[in-house]
């Protein structure tokens, strides 16, 4: 029986299910949260989820919307 890791960063359960030819056209797009990020991120897509990078259950999680008038 082999030893199973437990993954407690988002971002490397993320990588981790990238590898996975079955899964990976479900993954979104996964960034570091950075200002510059954030910019581009809203403009390509209509909402941006910011999260914290701990896999715990979803606490702390903001979904933000780019806004036009």
């Amino acid at each position: 029986m082999g030893v199973q890791r437990i993954i407690t960063s988002k971002m490397k359960l993320n990588n981790l299910l990238l590898k996975d030819p079955g899964i990976a056209p479900y993954i979104p797009k996964t960034v570091w949260f950075t200002d510059e990020a954030l910019k581009e991120m809203l403009t390509t897509y209509p909402t941006v989820f910011v999260k914290p990078n701990k896999v715990i259950p979803v606490t702390g999680s903001l979904g933000l919307k780019k806004w036009t008038s």
